[in-house]
C-alpha cells in the first residue's frame, strides 16, 4: 500500500518531467472519448424509457464525451 501512495505522491509532485507518458495518453484519448459517448448513449436511452427528454442539440453527448476524456486522463495520470 505504501508503494501505491508513494507513486501517487510522485505523480502529484511539481516535477512535470515525470508526470505521465505522453504517447500512452495520446493513444488512450480516443478510447476515453468513445467510452464517454457510450455512457451518454446509455444514459439517454434510460432517460427516454423513464419519460424524460434529453438535452437539445447533443449537449448531453458532448458533456459526457469530454467528461469521460477528462476523467480518464486524470485517472491515467494518477495511476500510471
Amino acid at each position: 500500500m505504501s508503494d501505491a501512495l508513494q507513486k501517487v505522491r510522485t505523480r502529484l509532485a511539481w516535477n512535470w518531467d515525470e508526470w505521465n507518458h505522453p504517447l500512452r495518453a495520446m493513444l488512450l484519448v480516443p478510447v476515453f472519448t468513445l467510452l464517454g459517448g457510450l455512457g451518454s448513449i446509455l444514459l439517454q436511452t434510460e432517460l427516454v424509457h423513464r419519460g424524460y427528454d434529453a438535452l437539445p442539440g447533443g449537449l448531453l453527448g458532448a458533456v459526457f464525451s469530454l467528461g469521460g476524456l477528462c476523467l480518464g486522463l486524470v485517472v491515467l495520470a494518477l495511476l500510471d
